[in-house]
């Protein structure tokens, strides 16, 4: 599908990263500090963090007007909260973000990619 010469912005790849590793392990606190963390993450740092990712963004796609890896990251993220994965955060902080959507409903429709979520996840797409 893809190959390492088509990331074009590798700090894409990196603000990604960061927002997946803050740090922070939820699991190793008790549930009232999970749950403070969780709100934390859902009001203030994951939309912090999505309006540069949108900022950053040219077109449908992160880097450009064709799929790169930076987009297949990105998209993992998004279907990693999208699909409820952290309690506390709703699917909808993504809903908010429009170029953010536009990405996951355009790789949703990828023929390759729609085939992968129907044999790997049945979760998705959720949007």
């Amino acid at each position: 599908l893809l190959v390492d010469t088509q990331i074009v912005v590798e700090s894409m790849l990196e603000d990604v990263n960061n927002i997946l590793n803050t740090g922070e392990v939820p699991g190793m606190y008790p549930d009232d500090e999970k749950a403070k963390m969780r709100k934390e993450l859902a009001e203030e740092k994951l939309p912090e963090k999505f309006k540069l990712l949108e900022a950053m963004m040219d077109s449908t796609y992160c880097c450009g007007d064709s799929l790169t890896l930076a987009d297949l990251y990105v998209y993992g993220l998004l279907n990693w909260i999208g699909m409820g994965t952290l309690d506390g955060v709703s699917p909808n902080i993504i809903r908010e973000h429009t170029k953010l959507t536009k990405l996951v409903a355009t790789l949703d429709g990828h023929p390759q990619i729609k085939e992968w979520n129907a044999s790997k996840n049945p979760k998705l797409p959720w949007l």
